[in-house]
């Protein structure tokens, strides 16, 4: 595929918060989260489909605090990532550790994410306070 002279765009799927929540990149590589119902206590999982690309997800907190208590990985069949020999189905993040999201205030962060399809590693780095 040649992309000369023209862009590409994504439309961007919807999710809300609940105990766990599960972001479907294999139906497209642009999501939001709304936070304005509570934190994810349980696992925020993110399920990639079967090549490698860039994902993003856009966090938005409400007026509270909102946090997301676990992240995990999926491949396309549904199966934990590999993470390369690390812990199945972890996220390799930044600096070593998943980030702090900014505190309420209706702030945003956004998280990307490069899903290695062949290895089944995620690499995760966020954008804070928008």
């Amino acid at each position: 595929v040649k992309f000369d002279g023209c862009a590409a765009g994504f439309t961007r799927t919807t999710y809300a918060d609940a105990a766990d929540v599960e972001v479907d990149f294999t139906t497209g590589n642009k999501a939001h989260l709304d936070m304005a119902g509570g934190s994810i206590s349980g696992t925020l999982t993110l399920k990639f489909p079967a090549v490698s690309g860039n994902f993003v997800l856009v966090v938005q907190q409400d007026t509270w605090t909102r946090t997301i208590a676990a992240y995990a990985t999926k491949d396309a069949a549904g199966n934990a990532g590999n993470n390369d020999g690390g812990t199945g189905g972890a996220i390799r993040w930044q600096g070593g550790s998943a980030p702090n999201l900014t505190d309420g205030g209706n702030k945003r962060d956004i998280l990307s994410f490069y899903w290695d399809a062949d290895e089944e590693v995620c690499y995760g780095v966020a954008s804070l306070n928008f």
